[in-house]
């Protein structure tokens, strides 16, 4: 079988080129008899160096992270270049297809990252026209596609409510977790020093939209911060994607008597030891068809508190323990419950390790690959 892959990214970094690396390596890891062509991006080019006689890296122009162009090419350029290939299967991994396959022999198969266009619109995109555009986008690529992989059964049952007829499509193939990057890492105080985090300190990595609950969550820490009066700080990762949201939360946290970082930029290599160094890690969203980020932080042997909305009681299982994110008052007090309960964070860090062990990216290739070849 002769089967494509699209991993021509948005942007560096973020979920989709975690995916992107992980799925791509661990399927050609896995699978030496079907033949693949990948596409990707100049800027992710290095991370997709696979040497297989099986495996044919295509290296498209960086100009394709502008999402227009990409769309473009997606669907006006890809399909003929599929066809050339003689495809017999094509993935799609970032939530929208080429719509032209659905004239060819070419099965399509889509990997749906998010349910925000249909649960939470506005939060997703604010601006009117792009946000009905690229609902539009994706809700014809899920019309479209012959199959549809989502990250959990509950992103699966959540879809299914809003696409009932396209029910028998969608199967759900959970995440994995890489554990020779994502693990305790105590030793290299030098980078902390560089980011100007000293321990001990409270983690969250999400990117700045409203969904991620990024202002409760600093709200719920400063009042903890009250409570407690302890020295403990709250160092936020995120990515700058809602400019009006950003400010909000720079804002915010630059109250005196309160010791907030917010880091944005950082390269994706640095994760790993700013989280395993966290005394806990905490992610406030509202919805995930995952929320990948609990899984690395229990590989990394830190106590995960998380949200009790989406995909996460699913994912993360007794190996966390949850809050509601838009409840302040909730914020300060799991965090205050868990910082003072050395048996507790001894039992989540316990508890963690074998969930961690359960999700690996071998395992999300082989059931990917099963529904591509099925």
């Amino acid at each position: 079988m002769r089967i494509s892959i699209n991993a021509v990214s948005p942007y560096e970094g973020g979920g989709f080129n975690t995916y992107n690396k992980y799925i791509i390596q661990s399927i050609c890891k896995i699978d030496k008899k079907n033949d693949y062509f990948i596409f990707v991006d100049s800027n992710n080019f290095d991370q997709h160096k696979i040497n297989q006689p099986n495996v044919k890296i295509i290296k498209k122009n960086k100009i394709l992270n502008n999402s227009v162009l990409r769309i473009l090419w997606m669907q006006l350029i890809l399909p003929i270049e599929l066809i050339k290939l003689d495809i017999d299967t094509h993935l799609s991994t970032m939530n929208i297809l080429p719509f032209l396959l659905s004239l060819t022999k070419i099965k399509s198969v889509l990997v749906q990252h998010s349910n925000l266009p249909w649960v939470y619109p506005n939060e997703f995109e604010k601006k009117p026209f792009s946000l009905n555009l690229r609902k539009y986008l994706m809700s014809i690529s899920i019309y479209l596609a012959d199959k549809i992989i989502c990250d959990t059964d509950y992103a699966k049952l959540e879809l299914i409510k809003f696409f009932p007829n396209q029910k028998k499509k969608f199967n759900f193939v959970y995440l994995g977790v890489d554990r020779e990057n994502f693990k305790r890492d105590s030793k290299n105080k030098n980078l902390l020093d560089s980011f100007g985090i000293t321990k001990p300190y409270l983690l969250c990595i999400a990117s700045s939209k409203p969904y991620h609950r990024i202002l409760e969550l600093i709200r719920g820490y400063q009042e903890f911060i009250k409570y407690s009066n302890e020295s403990i700080s709250l160092i936020i990762i995120t990515n700058i994607h809602d400019k009006e949201y950003y400010r909000k939360i720079i804002d915010v946290s630059s109250v005196v008597n309160f010791n907030i970082k917010i880091i944005t930029g950082i390269d994706s290599n640095y994760i790993p030891t700013i989280l395993s160094n966290a005394e806990i890690y905490i992610f406030p969203s509202v919805c995930e068809v995952f929320g990948l980020t609990n899984i690395e932080a229990m590989s990394c042997g830190v106590p995960v508190l998380t949200s009790k909305l989406s995909a996460m009681p699913e994912v993360c299982g007794e190996a966390a323990e949850y809050f509601d994110p838009n409840d302040i008052r909730d914020i300060k007090n799991v965090i205050s419950n868990l910082f003072y309960n050395d048996l507790k964070k001894i039992d989540l860090i316990r508890k963690g390790n074998i969930r961690a062990n359960e999700l690996s990216w071998d395992i999300t290739a082989k059931k990917t690959l099963e529904v591509l070849t099925n």
